[in-house]
């Protein structure tokens, strides 16, 4: 009887290592066909020449030149589409200054697409020295038309903004004048508040610490003062709605209460 239960014992336990065996060589045969799965997947789609980029095509621009653009990726072209380095693509058009960010997008089975955000100038810097540059709403400094990165497109509408210490700067760099900031956050405001009113303003300015605007068609002079913003520029808005500016050259707003009145000077 002692040794039939021994050899019960040593049948089961025979199963149960049998079973186990079978498993490890199932779960092994499992990882081999997987791995050799997916070796052979990647090596097909860095090889397979479906997935040879036959077009390159450059989506978000507004006013950089497309064409250069283009030549810059074309090396792209007949590569793999798989084994092109999003990072190498940056590097390219980091040259670009107006470049603000790049999406690199694949699609099935040869296309790549290059999604790029623009910085958009928004106004000429001026100085003493008569140079001018292009920034953008963050006071990036944009990259000059003359370098042949902007599609044939006229600039002459954007703003001044003047008497802008302009030294050492550089392209893709930020302006550090401490008065940029100030009128940076004017601009917006009034383009937030009145789009039609932005359009009639020439340029922005600070005189001893005061900002001043002209307007574009009779240079009629806003006085802003240095405080209190976004209230006088709502009072002068809502002058120009109702009033209009023809029989002024002008609008001084330093000395009044920007809640109840401006002073109007011929």
């Amino acid at each position: 009887m002692h040794n039939m239960r021994r050899t019960y014992k040593n049948k089961n336990y025979g199963q149960k290592r049998n079973i186990l065996l079978s498993f490890f060589c199932l779960l092994i045969l499992f990882l081999i066909l997987a791995f050799t799965f997916a070796y052979l997947s990647l090596y097909g789609l860095s090889h397979w020449k479906l997935l040879e980029v036959e077009e390159v095509k450059i989506e978000g621009t507004q006013y950089l030149n497309k064409n250069l653009l283009y030549l810059r990726l074309a090396s792209f072209e007949g590569q793999n589409l798989f084994k092109i380095n999003d990072n190498i693509i940056r590097e390219i058009l980091s040259e670009y200054k107006r470049i603000k960010s790049i999406k690199v997008i694949r699609k099935l089975p040869n296309k790549l697409k290059i999604i790029i955000q623009e910085r958009i100038p928004i106004a000429h810097l001026s100085s003493n020295n008569e140079s001018q540059y292009m920034i953008d709403k963050e006071g990036i400094v944009l990259v000059s038309n003359s370098i042949g990165d902007f599609d044939d497109y006229s600039m002459n509408d954007l703003p001044v903004f003047s008497r802008i210490n302009t030294n050492n700067l550089t392209s893709g760099g930020v302006v550090s004048d401490k008065n940029i900031k100030i009128l940076l956050n004017i601009y917006d405001h009034i383009e937030k508040v009145n789009p039609d009113f932005l359009k009639r303003i020439s340029e922005f300015y600070m005189q001893d610490n005061e900002v001043i605007l002209i307007e574009n068609e009779r240079c009629v002079k806003f006085l802003l003062g240095s405080e209190e913003f976004p209230e006088r520029i709502d009072k002068l808005i809502f002058a120009y709605q109702n009033f209009g500016f023809a029989n002024y050259s002008e609008i001084d707003l330093r000395f009044s209460d920007p809640k109840n009145e401006i002073i109007i000077l011929r």
